[in-house]
């Protein structure tokens, strides 16, 4: 009976995962997108933030991205363009969203757009756009797929 009643608990998770994981991957299946508040921490002595920590912030976030739109390991691979437009500060806070660009073989290129909120005006400025260049891996040998 307990073989039974496993197997029957095995084929509802399969349903389930089936559910959970689209068929067709589409942009918006991937889309993400988060906030981070701009610590004095991450600033330089004039009270802006490193551009290092605008990189990393972006790294992180487009490889949320990747790894939806991949359902499995990623690596990045390059950064193509980061374009710095305006400054942030200290207590701003940076809106950040990713959306795989264009997608081929098992390379994805992932669009990143930040903006800056003054939280206490709620005026809002882009700070950055990048790109960059992930290759989904193989789970177990962690050799990019073909």
């Amino acid at each position: 009976m307990k073989m039974e009643s496993t197997a029957k608990e095995n084929n509802n998770d399969d349903a389930a995962t089936a559910i959970a994981k689209p068929s067709v991957l589409t942009v918006q299946n991937s889309f993400t997108q988060c906030s981070h508040f701009v610590r004095p921490a991450e600033c330089s002595k004039n009270g802006m933030i490193y551009a290092g920590e605008i990189l990393s912030l972006l790294d992180l976030l487009s490889l949320t991205c990747a790894f939806k739109h991949c359902r499995g390991p990623v690596v990045t691979v390059t950064i193509d363009s980061v374009n710095f437009v305006s400054p942030a500060y200290a207590h701003d806070t940076l809106a950040m969203t990713a959306r795989v660009n264009a997608a081929f073989g098992s390379s994805l290129e992932i669009e990143v757009l930040v903006e800056v909120e003054d939280l206490l005006t709620r005026k809002t400025r882009i700070c950055c756009t990048g790109y960059l260049v992930f290759v989904h891996l193989n789970a177990k040998s962690l050799k990019p797929l073909q």
